[in-house]
Protein backbone atom coordinates (compact mmCIF):
# COMPACT_ATOMS: atom_id res chain seq x y z
CA UNK A 1 0.00 0.00 0.00
CA UNK A 2 2.08 3.39 -1.28
CA UNK A 3 1.73 6.05 1.78
CA UNK A 4 2.04 9.42 0.75
CA UNK A 5 2.05 13.03 2.28
CA UNK A 6 0.31 16.16 0.50
CA UNK A 7 1.37 19.71 1.59
CA UNK A 8 -1.08 21.93 1.27
CA UNK A 9 -1.31 24.85 3.02
CA UNK A 10 -4.98 25.57 2.10
CA UNK A 11 -6.67 22.02 1.86
CA UNK A 12 -10.38 22.29 2.58
CA UNK A 13 -13.11 19.91 3.03
CA UNK A 14 -16.38 20.74 2.11
CA UNK A 15 -17.77 21.78 5.47
CA UNK A 16 -14.85 24.74 5.76
CA UNK A 17 -14.49 26.03 2.40
CA UNK A 18 -14.20 25.65 -1.45
CA UNK A 19 -10.56 24.55 -2.30
CA UNK A 20 -11.05 20.79 -1.67
CA UNK A 21 -9.19 19.42 -4.14
CA UNK A 22 -7.02 17.40 -2.57
CA UNK A 23 -9.68 15.81 -0.14
CA UNK A 24 -11.91 14.82 -3.19
CA UNK A 25 -8.94 13.16 -4.73
CA UNK A 26 -8.17 11.38 -1.52
CA UNK A 27 -11.43 9.72 -0.89
CA UNK A 28 -10.89 8.21 -4.62
CA UNK A 29 -6.81 7.56 -3.69
CA UNK A 30 -7.86 5.74 -0.48
CA UNK A 31 -10.27 3.17 -2.96
CA UNK A 32 -6.93 2.53 -5.34
CA UNK A 33 -5.00 1.23 -2.27
CA UNK A 34 -3.08 4.31 -0.96
CA UNK A 35 -2.48 5.73 2.71
CA UNK A 36 -2.78 9.28 2.32
CA UNK A 37 -2.03 11.86 4.94
CA UNK A 38 -3.20 15.33 4.13
CA UNK A 39 -1.34 18.10 5.92
CA UNK A 40 -2.66 21.74 6.43
CA UNK A 41 -2.48 24.97 7.91
CA UNK A 42 -4.77 25.48 10.99
CA UNK A 43 -6.36 28.69 9.81
CA UNK A 44 -8.97 27.95 7.31
CA UNK A 45 -8.12 30.26 4.42
CA UNK A 46 -9.72 33.91 4.04
CA UNK A 47 -11.51 33.37 7.25
CA UNK A 48 -10.34 33.93 10.59
CA UNK A 49 -11.44 30.08 11.70
CA UNK A 50 -8.46 28.65 13.48
CA UNK A 51 -8.95 25.00 14.18
CA UNK A 52 -6.13 24.40 16.38
CA UNK A 53 -7.64 26.66 19.84
CA UNK A 54 -4.25 25.75 22.36
CA UNK A 55 -0.89 25.76 21.83
CA UNK A 56 -0.58 22.47 20.53
CA UNK A 57 1.56 21.93 17.06
CA UNK A 58 -1.22 20.15 15.08
CA UNK A 59 -3.69 18.68 15.41
CA UNK A 60 -5.10 15.23 14.19
CA UNK A 61 -8.92 14.97 12.40
CA UNK A 62 -10.21 11.92 10.56
CA UNK A 63 -12.82 13.49 8.24
CA UNK A 64 -15.24 11.68 5.87
CA UNK A 65 -12.19 8.94 5.77
CA UNK A 66 -9.60 11.25 5.03
CA UNK A 67 -6.46 11.77 7.53
CA UNK A 68 -6.09 15.34 8.05
CA UNK A 69 -3.11 16.81 9.90
CA UNK A 70 -3.74 20.97 11.25
CA UNK A 71 -0.42 22.53 11.42
CA UNK A 72 -0.79 25.38 13.95
CA UNK A 73 -0.22 28.82 12.26
CA UNK A 74 -1.96 32.64 13.20
CA UNK A 75 -4.92 34.52 11.81
CA UNK A 76 -4.31 36.53 9.10
CA UNK A 77 -5.99 39.39 7.47
CA UNK A 78 -5.18 40.70 3.35
CA UNK A 79 -1.91 39.76 1.60
CA UNK A 80 0.33 42.25 4.23
CA UNK A 81 2.51 41.03 6.75
CA UNK A 82 0.65 38.89 8.78
CA UNK A 83 -0.35 36.60 5.74
CA UNK A 84 3.59 36.06 5.09
CA UNK A 85 4.15 34.93 9.00
CA UNK A 86 1.35 32.69 8.61
CA UNK A 87 2.28 31.20 5.55
CA UNK A 88 6.16 31.02 6.94
CA UNK A 89 4.53 29.26 10.35
CA UNK A 90 3.18 26.56 8.31
CA UNK A 91 6.67 25.88 6.70
CA UNK A 92 8.73 26.04 9.80
CA UNK A 93 5.94 23.96 12.00
CA UNK A 94 5.16 21.28 9.24
CA UNK A 95 8.77 20.35 9.29
CA UNK A 96 8.69 19.83 13.05
CA UNK A 97 5.12 17.72 12.83
CA UNK A 98 6.35 15.56 10.17
CA UNK A 99 9.01 14.17 12.65
CA UNK A 100 5.60 12.29 14.48
CA UNK A 101 4.74 10.52 11.59
CA UNK A 102 6.40 7.42 9.40
CA UNK A 103 8.30 7.89 6.89
CA UNK A 104 5.67 7.96 3.58
CA UNK A 105 6.58 6.53 -0.35
CA UNK A 106 6.21 10.20 -1.68
CA UNK A 107 5.30 13.69 -0.64
CA UNK A 108 3.03 15.21 -3.04
CA UNK A 109 3.56 18.97 -2.02
CA UNK A 110 0.42 22.01 -3.97
CA UNK A 111 1.35 25.64 -4.48
CA UNK A 112 0.28 28.25 -4.94
CA UNK A 113 2.15 29.04 -1.35
CA UNK A 114 5.57 28.71 -2.68
CA UNK A 115 6.81 27.56 0.61
CA UNK A 116 4.68 24.23 1.13
CA UNK A 117 6.49 22.86 -2.13
CA UNK A 118 10.18 23.92 -0.34
CA UNK A 119 8.94 22.13 2.46
CA UNK A 120 8.20 19.06 0.08
CA UNK A 121 11.28 19.18 -1.74
CA UNK A 122 13.90 19.54 1.54
CA UNK A 123 11.65 16.70 3.19
CA UNK A 124 12.04 14.56 0.51
CA UNK A 125 15.40 14.71 0.23
CA UNK A 126 15.92 14.00 3.68
CA UNK A 127 13.74 11.52 4.00
CA UNK A 128 15.12 9.95 0.35
CA UNK A 129 11.90 9.40 -1.17
CA UNK A 130 10.51 11.52 -4.38
CA UNK A 131 8.50 14.19 -4.43
CA UNK A 132 5.44 15.44 -6.94
CA UNK A 133 5.09 19.45 -7.19
CA UNK A 134 2.07 20.42 -7.75
CA UNK A 135 1.59 24.25 -9.74
CA UNK A 136 -2.15 25.50 -9.23
CA UNK A 137 -1.12 29.31 -9.77
CA UNK A 138 2.14 31.21 -10.64
CA UNK A 139 4.18 32.40 -7.53
CA UNK A 140 5.61 35.34 -8.17
CA UNK A 141 3.73 35.63 -11.71
CA UNK A 142 0.44 36.42 -10.20
CA UNK A 143 1.96 38.33 -8.11
CA UNK A 144 3.62 40.42 -10.65
CA UNK A 145 0.18 40.61 -12.75
CA UNK A 146 -2.30 41.01 -10.84
CA UNK A 147 -0.13 43.58 -8.21
CA UNK A 148 1.37 45.20 -10.42
CA UNK A 149 4.98 44.40 -8.59
CA UNK A 150 7.73 44.72 -10.72
CA UNK A 151 9.65 41.99 -11.79
CA UNK A 152 12.96 43.40 -10.80
CA UNK A 153 11.57 44.01 -7.68
CA UNK A 154 14.24 42.01 -5.05
CA UNK A 155 12.22 39.95 -3.63
CA UNK A 156 10.44 38.63 -6.68
CA UNK A 157 13.72 37.89 -8.02
CA UNK A 158 13.83 35.43 -5.38
CA UNK A 159 11.04 34.19 -5.33
CA UNK A 160 11.53 33.26 -9.32
CA UNK A 161 15.01 31.75 -8.36
CA UNK A 162 13.40 29.50 -5.48
CA UNK A 163 10.26 28.79 -7.64
CA UNK A 164 12.96 27.60 -10.30
CA UNK A 165 15.05 25.45 -7.87
CA UNK A 166 11.90 24.11 -7.16
CA UNK A 167 10.96 22.72 -10.60
CA UNK A 168 14.44 21.62 -11.35
CA UNK A 169 14.45 19.36 -7.63
CA UNK A 170 11.52 18.17 -8.13
CA UNK A 171 10.91 14.08 -9.29
CA UNK A 172 7.50 15.32 -11.02
CA UNK A 173 5.64 18.20 -11.43
CA UNK A 174 1.90 18.46 -11.79
CA UNK A 175 0.49 21.33 -13.87
CA UNK A 176 -3.28 22.38 -13.41
CA UNK A 177 -3.24 24.28 -16.12
CA UNK A 178 -2.77 22.75 -19.95
CA UNK A 179 0.39 25.38 -21.42
CA UNK A 180 2.17 25.89 -18.18
CA UNK A 181 5.12 24.30 -19.82
CA UNK A 182 5.00 27.62 -22.25
CA UNK A 183 6.19 29.46 -19.22
CA UNK A 184 8.84 27.20 -18.40
CA UNK A 185 10.21 27.97 -22.31
CA UNK A 186 9.55 32.02 -21.63
CA UNK A 187 11.52 32.14 -18.43
CA UNK A 188 14.23 29.94 -20.60
CA UNK A 189 14.08 26.95 -17.78
CA UNK A 190 13.65 24.13 -19.83
CA UNK A 191 16.85 23.23 -20.21
CA UNK A 192 17.37 22.56 -16.38
CA UNK A 193 13.12 20.68 -16.41
CA UNK A 194 12.49 18.28 -19.01
CA UNK A 195 8.61 18.41 -20.37
CA UNK A 196 8.74 14.40 -19.58
CA UNK A 197 8.55 15.31 -15.96
CA UNK A 198 5.87 17.85 -16.32
CA UNK A 199 2.31 16.37 -16.17
CA UNK A 200 -0.91 18.31 -16.72
CA UNK A 201 -4.08 17.55 -14.19
CA UNK A 202 -6.59 20.54 -14.13
CA UNK A 203 -9.25 20.98 -11.14
CA UNK A 204 -12.21 19.47 -11.66
CA UNK A 205 -15.96 18.65 -10.50
CA UNK A 206 -17.21 15.48 -8.73
CA UNK A 207 -20.15 14.91 -10.91
CA UNK A 208 -21.92 12.29 -8.83
CA UNK A 209 -21.22 14.41 -5.24
CA UNK A 210 -22.45 17.74 -7.39
CA UNK A 211 -25.39 16.07 -8.51
CA UNK A 212 -26.31 14.65 -5.01
CA UNK A 213 -26.36 17.84 -3.81
CA UNK A 214 -28.18 19.42 -5.36
CA UNK A 215 -31.40 16.83 -4.40
CA UNK A 216 -30.15 17.24 -0.47
CA UNK A 217 -29.13 21.21 -0.59
CA UNK A 218 -31.49 22.84 -1.61
CA UNK A 219 -31.63 26.95 -0.76
CA UNK A 220 -34.48 28.56 0.06
CA UNK A 221 -34.35 31.37 -2.00
CA UNK A 222 -37.43 33.21 -4.32
CA UNK A 223 -34.38 34.97 -6.70
CA UNK A 224 -33.44 31.80 -7.57
CA UNK A 225 -36.77 29.84 -8.07
CA UNK A 226 -38.56 32.28 -9.39
CA UNK A 227 -39.95 31.47 -13.11
CA UNK A 228 -40.13 34.28 -14.91
CA UNK A 229 -36.32 35.65 -14.69
CA UNK A 230 -33.48 35.02 -16.65
CA UNK A 231 -30.58 34.12 -13.82
CA UNK A 232 -27.25 35.01 -14.35
CA UNK A 233 -24.94 33.69 -11.90
CA UNK A 234 -21.33 34.21 -10.38
CA UNK A 235 -20.34 32.34 -7.52
CA UNK A 236 -17.07 33.30 -6.31
CA UNK A 237 -14.35 35.64 -4.86
CA UNK A 238 -15.50 39.46 -4.98
CA UNK A 239 -12.16 40.96 -5.50
CA UNK A 240 -9.76 43.06 -7.98
CA UNK A 241 -8.92 39.68 -9.84
CA UNK A 242 -12.51 38.88 -10.59
CA UNK A 243 -13.68 42.15 -11.87
CA UNK A 244 -16.96 41.87 -10.39
CA UNK A 245 -17.61 46.14 -11.33
CA UNK A 246 -17.80 44.65 -14.59
CA UNK A 247 -20.79 42.94 -13.87
CA UNK A 248 -22.52 45.92 -12.26
CA UNK A 249 -21.33 47.98 -15.64
CA UNK A 250 -23.41 45.08 -17.46
CA UNK A 251 -26.25 44.97 -15.03
CA UNK A 252 -26.72 49.27 -15.40
CA UNK A 253 -26.24 49.07 -19.43
CA UNK A 254 -29.00 45.79 -19.34
CA UNK A 255 -31.26 48.22 -17.38
CA UNK A 256 -31.13 50.79 -20.48
CA UNK A 257 -32.59 47.86 -23.06
CA UNK A 258 -36.69 47.56 -23.31
CA UNK A 259 -36.37 44.00 -23.68
CA UNK A 260 -33.60 43.04 -20.80
CA UNK A 261 -36.14 43.40 -18.10
CA UNK A 262 -36.46 39.93 -16.58
CA UNK A 263 -32.82 39.49 -16.79
CA UNK A 264 -31.57 39.37 -12.87
CA UNK A 265 -27.75 38.75 -12.05
CA UNK A 266 -27.05 37.25 -8.50
CA UNK A 267 -23.88 37.23 -7.23
CA UNK A 268 -23.01 34.45 -4.30
CA UNK A 269 -19.29 35.25 -2.78
CA UNK A 270 -17.13 37.33 -0.27
CA UNK A 271 -15.21 39.35 -1.00
CA UNK A 272 -13.55 42.99 0.35
CA UNK A 273 -15.08 44.88 -2.60
CA UNK A 274 -18.36 43.51 -1.92
CA UNK A 275 -19.54 46.35 -0.02
CA UNK A 276 -18.29 48.84 -2.09
CA UNK A 277 -20.25 47.03 -5.02
CA UNK A 278 -22.97 47.52 -2.91
CA UNK A 279 -23.06 50.89 -2.40
CA UNK A 280 -22.75 51.92 -5.77
CA UNK A 281 -25.24 50.09 -7.07
CA UNK A 282 -27.46 51.54 -4.02
CA UNK A 283 -26.15 55.07 -5.55
CA UNK A 284 -26.54 54.66 -8.79
CA UNK A 285 -30.27 53.03 -8.54
CA UNK A 286 -28.82 49.63 -9.90
CA UNK A 287 -32.02 47.33 -9.15
CA UNK A 288 -31.08 43.95 -11.63
CA UNK A 289 -28.20 42.47 -9.61
CA UNK A 290 -28.20 41.34 -6.14
CA UNK A 291 -25.13 40.58 -3.60
CA UNK A 292 -25.98 37.49 -1.57
CA UNK A 293 -23.38 36.98 0.16
CA UNK A 294 -21.25 33.85 1.63
CA UNK A 295 -22.89 30.47 0.79
CA UNK A 296 -21.72 27.23 1.97
CA UNK A 297 -20.10 25.02 -0.71
CA UNK A 298 -22.94 22.31 -0.63
CA UNK A 299 -25.34 25.02 -1.68
CA UNK A 300 -23.70 25.87 -4.93
CA UNK A 301 -24.77 22.76 -6.99
CA UNK A 302 -28.50 23.81 -5.97
CA UNK A 303 -28.01 27.63 -7.27
CA UNK A 304 -26.25 26.80 -10.12
CA UNK A 305 -28.58 24.22 -11.27
CA UNK A 306 -31.15 27.13 -11.11
CA UNK A 307 -29.09 29.17 -12.97
CA UNK A 308 -29.94 30.29 -16.72
CA UNK A 309 -26.49 31.54 -17.83
CA UNK A 310 -23.17 31.15 -15.46
CA UNK A 311 -20.31 33.83 -15.62
CA UNK A 312 -16.55 33.48 -15.07
CA UNK A 313 -14.72 36.72 -14.53
CA UNK A 314 -11.50 37.58 -14.57
CA UNK A 315 -9.38 40.68 -15.18
CA UNK A 316 -7.34 40.23 -17.59
CA UNK A 317 -3.93 38.76 -17.19
CA UNK A 318 -0.96 37.59 -19.34
CA UNK A 319 -1.06 33.92 -16.79
CA UNK A 320 -4.29 33.37 -18.52
CA UNK A 321 -2.61 32.22 -21.90
CA UNK A 322 -1.16 29.40 -20.48
CA UNK A 323 -4.69 27.66 -19.65
CA UNK A 324 -7.95 28.22 -17.35
CA UNK A 325 -7.99 25.94 -14.19
CA UNK A 326 -11.06 27.69 -12.16
CA UNK A 327 -12.68 25.96 -9.74
CA UNK A 328 -15.80 27.70 -10.39
CA UNK A 329 -15.73 26.66 -14.25
CA UNK A 330 -16.09 23.13 -13.97
CA UNK A 331 -18.62 23.92 -11.41
CA UNK A 332 -20.93 25.91 -13.88
CA UNK A 333 -20.17 22.98 -16.21
CA UNK A 334 -21.65 20.59 -14.15
CA UNK A 335 -24.78 22.43 -13.77
CA UNK A 336 -25.14 22.01 -17.51
CA UNK A 337 -25.66 25.73 -18.23
CA UNK A 338 -24.05 28.01 -20.90
CA UNK A 339 -20.54 29.78 -19.45
CA UNK A 340 -20.55 33.34 -20.30
CA UNK A 341 -16.54 34.40 -19.57
CA UNK A 342 -14.15 37.31 -20.05
CA UNK A 343 -11.27 35.64 -19.76
CA UNK A 344 -8.27 35.53 -22.58
CA UNK A 345 -8.01 31.03 -23.28
CA UNK A 346 -5.05 31.64 -25.19
CA UNK A 347 -3.76 27.98 -27.05
CA UNK A 348 -5.74 25.94 -24.54
CA UNK A 349 -9.51 27.12 -24.67
CA UNK A 350 -11.91 24.85 -22.73
CA UNK A 351 -15.23 26.98 -23.14
CA UNK A 352 -14.85 27.87 -26.95
CA UNK A 353 -12.95 24.50 -27.58
CA UNK A 354 -15.94 22.31 -26.87
CA UNK A 355 -18.77 24.87 -27.71
CA UNK A 356 -20.04 25.17 -23.46
CA UNK A 357 -20.89 29.41 -23.76
CA UNK A 358 -19.24 32.42 -25.22
CA UNK A 359 -15.59 34.18 -24.34
CA UNK A 360 -15.81 37.43 -24.65
CA UNK A 361 -12.85 39.85 -26.69
CA UNK A 362 -14.49 42.97 -26.52
CA UNK A 363 -14.45 43.17 -22.57
CA UNK A 364 -16.66 46.44 -22.70
CA UNK A 365 -20.59 46.56 -20.41
CA UNK A 366 -22.04 47.09 -24.56
CA UNK A 367 -20.53 43.65 -24.90
CA UNK A 368 -21.34 42.34 -22.03
CA UNK A 369 -25.06 42.68 -22.12
CA UNK A 370 -25.47 42.09 -25.81
CA UNK A 371 -24.23 38.67 -25.03
CA UNK A 372 -26.29 37.92 -21.85
CA UNK A 373 -29.20 39.45 -24.43
CA UNK A 374 -27.91 36.59 -26.56
CA UNK A 375 -28.50 33.85 -24.66
CA UNK A 376 -31.51 35.36 -23.01
CA UNK A 377 -33.33 35.58 -26.30
CA UNK A 378 -31.66 31.94 -27.64
CA UNK A 379 -34.52 29.28 -29.29
CA UNK A 380 -34.96 26.55 -27.39
CA UNK A 381 -32.87 23.87 -29.59
CA UNK A 382 -29.76 26.02 -29.48
CA UNK A 383 -29.53 26.50 -25.90
CA UNK A 384 -30.47 22.97 -25.24
CA UNK A 385 -26.96 22.17 -27.00
CA UNK A 386 -24.78 24.98 -25.09
CA UNK A 387 -26.53 22.70 -22.04
CA UNK A 388 -25.37 19.21 -23.15
CA UNK A 389 -21.89 20.37 -24.22
CA UNK A 390 -21.16 21.72 -21.08
CA UNK A 391 -22.13 18.25 -19.11
CA UNK A 392 -20.30 16.37 -21.55
CA UNK A 393 -16.99 18.92 -20.90
CA UNK A 394 -17.43 18.50 -17.25
CA UNK A 395 -17.25 14.77 -17.59
CA UNK A 396 -13.65 14.92 -18.79
CA UNK A 397 -12.96 16.77 -15.60
CA UNK A 398 -14.86 14.36 -13.93
CA UNK A 399 -12.61 13.29 -10.11
CA UNK A 400 -12.35 10.17 -10.66
CA UNK A 401 -11.19 10.72 -14.19
CA UNK A 402 -8.30 12.88 -12.99
CA UNK A 403 -7.52 10.92 -10.03
CA UNK A 404 -6.80 8.09 -12.22
CA UNK A 405 -4.64 10.41 -14.07
CA UNK A 406 -2.89 11.41 -10.42
CA UNK A 407 -2.70 7.67 -9.62
CA UNK A 408 -0.06 7.06 -12.74
CA UNK A 409 1.70 10.13 -12.05
CA UNK A 410 2.45 8.93 -8.30
CA UNK A 411 3.09 5.15 -9.03
CA UNK A 412 5.68 6.06 -11.69
CA UNK A 413 7.43 8.87 -9.44
CA UNK A 414 7.74 6.10 -6.76
CA UNK A 415 8.83 3.07 -9.01
CA UNK A 416 11.20 5.61 -10.95
CA UNK A 417 12.62 6.57 -7.81
CA UNK A 418 13.02 3.05 -6.72
CA UNK A 419 14.82 2.51 -9.93
CA UNK A 420 16.66 4.87 -9.91
CA UNK A 421 18.49 4.38 -6.44
CA UNK A 422 18.70 0.91 -7.13
CA UNK A 423 20.70 1.99 -10.29
CA UNK A 424 22.97 3.65 -8.70
CA UNK A 425 24.02 1.36 -5.46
Amino acid sequence: MPSIWIFNHDAMTPYNGTLTRHYSFTKYLLGMGYDVTIFAASVVHNTQKNIIEDNSLFQERMIDGVHFVYVRTSPYKGNGFSRIRNMTEFYVNLKRTIRSFAKPDLIYASSPQILSLLAGVEAAKKLDIPCVCEVRDLWPESIVEYNGTSRHNPIILILYALERSIYRRSNAIIFTMEGMYDYIIQKKWDRLIDRKKCYYINNGVDIEDFDSCIGKYALDDPDLTDPDTFKVIYCGSIRTANSINLLADCAAELQTRENAGNIRFLVYGEGPHKEQLIQRCSDENIRNIKFKGFVEKKYIPFILSRSNLNVLNYRVSSTQKYGNSSNKLFEYLAAGHPVLANIDEGNYPIISKYGCGMVLKDRSAKSYADAVLFFSQMDEETYSVYCENAKDTAKLFDIPVLASKLDEVLRSGISEYTALNRKES
